[in-house]
């Protein structure tokens, strides 16, 4: 009875020690380096100010940090899983509030974060140590609305309501507001106003507006404009059995050659102008068995984004190629 007691005794006493020794290890500060991070600017706690670190809306930066164990253990675990720390950036609560430039101490503002206090780790260094804050002061003005597609492209034929807007952006800004609109908005802006909201892009950082414009746009019989091109240059697309082995005898060249009328917007009409052919003729690989001339009806090479867009059309019948193939090799 005596040995049982003295086993528990020392089972106790054994289980005590190493938690003693858990406890201790646990409670060992230990320090972690190079912890990526990344600083944001926080604008919703004064929308008045437009705040930027050397020109950029956001900085990363790299932590040198000292804590508990198991606060460094969650730490690791927590950068695997999204890939930095992330912290906000308030000029505000930094007294930043007048225009002006700043300098900011990293380290200081890391020490105040409520996030690293919570898990006990205290900030060793950052690099970099200090960096610049620029800060302006919004202020409203009445700005022009300009419409825009997918591709960046202006759409001059937009009817915009209301024209302008007001927007609070940095004194010094003096261009307009921009809606985009997706091709099936513009389709759509033909028959129904489309409602966008304008924004302004500064420093690769988008602000928009708050209030909404509708758009509208021509029917498409209305914005398109008829055109005579005249410089007419023709393509020939051959298939891998035929490329370099045919050369293509044009019997209506005046034709293929030829004027073609069109309806497009002024883009459009320019776009296809710039075009390296303007038609396109294909060849298949049984038209080098025919014996008698071939007739081809005509491919118009308009710009693929304009085509989805409705803005060009032909303005007449296709017209027919008439040709024959001639092998290279016999040529003499």
């Amino acid at each position: 009875m005596f040995k049982d007691v003295k086993i528990s005794k020392i089972v106790i006493v054994i289980f005590i020690t190493v938690l003693i020794w858990v406890w201790a290890d646990l409670a060992q500060d230990e320090e972690i380096y190079d912890i990526p991070a990344v600083v944001t600017i926080d604008d919703s706690t004064n929308p008045r100010l437009w705040v930027r670190f050397d020109r950029a809306r956001r900085i990363e930066v790299s932590l040198s940090l000292i804590g508990p164990h198991a606060s460094i253990v969650e730490l690791e675990q927590l950068i695997k899983e999204q890939q930095q720390l992330e912290f906000s950036f308030s000029a505000s609560q930094q007294l930043m509030t007048a225009p002006g430039n700043y300098p900011l101490n990293l380290v200081n503002f890391f020490e105040d974060s409520k996030f690293l206090e919570q898990k006990g780790l205290r900030i060793l260094s950052c690099e970099p140590s200090v960096i610049q804050v620029e800060v302006d002061q919004l202020v409203e003005k009445n700005l022009s609305v300009r419409c825009i597609d997918e591709n960046q492209t202006p759409v001059v034929d937009a009817t915009l309501e209301p024209p302008t807007i007001p927007m609070y952006v940095p004194q010094k800004w003096n261009g307009p507001a921009v809606v985009q609109m997706s091709q099936a908005e513009l389709r759509q802006s033909r028959s129904t106003p489309v409602k966008k909201t304008p924004f302004v892009e500064i420093d690769d950082m988008r602000k928009t507006a708050a209030v909404k414009v509708e758009v509208k746009t021509p029917a498409q019989q209305e914005r398109l404009t008829e055109y005579i091109i005249t410089a007419v240059t023709p393509g020939f697309s051959f298939s891998p059995n035929t490329q370099g082995k045919y050369k293509v005898n044009l019997i209506n060249d005046d034709v293929v050659m030829g004027s073609i009328s069109i309806k497009a917007t002024p883009e459009a009409k320019r776009a296809y102008d710039d075009q390296r052919y303007q038609v396109i003729l294909e060849i298949e690989d049984g038209d080098v068995l025919a014996t008698e001339p071939i007739r081809r009806q005509l491919k118009y090479n308009f710009p693929d984004r304009f085509v989805e867009a409705g803005e060009i059309i032909l303005n007449q019948p296709p017209d027919i190629a008439r040709f024959n193939l001639i092998p290279i090799e016999t040529q003499k």
